[in-house]
């Protein structure tokens, strides 16, 4: 045996592990030339330009439409346009002519006297019209249920003298 042997034998087996191997398993491979010209020989190559040839030719239609409108009309605000006291040189117009306060102080009164006042259109009587008897009973009946169902002060103050009963009994 080897001299070496013997001294690692008789060396403390911690010592061992800090030793380098003579060979390793795993080498390190230098990259050649050679090497790197295979590799591009096996990537895969794309001829590009056949490629948009093929799939983007000159007269292909897309489906996109070319529209031709004029554009709309739009005038840009202009400082120049505002008077030099900054207030606006366009004026309101009003279409109803110029009102007589007086005037419009005693059709009011007149009104109030003969007891006018603005009423919503009672639409109501007029369906009701227009319904057929059958529909007119449905009306009615759905009318009481609604009311019923949506009297919540009602059953609040039924709740209430429920309450009281239990409470006396």
């Amino acid at each position: 045996m080897d001299s070496t042997s013997d001294s690692v034998s008789h060396r403390d087996p911690n010592e061992c592990l800090k030793l380098k191997p003579k060979k390793s398993i795993l080498k390190a491979k230098q990259p050649s030339i050679d090497d790197s010209k295979r590799l591009m020989e096996e990537r895969a190559r794309f001829d590009e330009m056949n490629i948009i040839a093929t799939h983007h030719p000159p007269d292909k239609d897309y489906g996109h439409m070319k529209i031709d409108e004029p554009k709309t009309p739009y005038n840009a605000y202009s400082d120049s346009e505002e008077d030099s006291d900054g207030r606006s040189s366009r004026r309101r117009v009003s279409l109803v002519g110029a009102v007589d306060p007086v005037e419009l102080s005693e059709s009011l009164a007149s009104s109030i006297k003969q007891g006018f006042s603005p009423r919503a259109p009672q639409s109501d009587l007029d369906e009701d019209e227009v319904l057929t008897p059958e529909q007119l009973a449905h009306k009615r009946e759905f009318e009481k249920k609604r009311k019923l169902h949506y009297n919540e002060g009602e059953a609040l103050r039924r709740a209430k003298e429920l309450l009281k009963d239990d409470d006396m009994e």
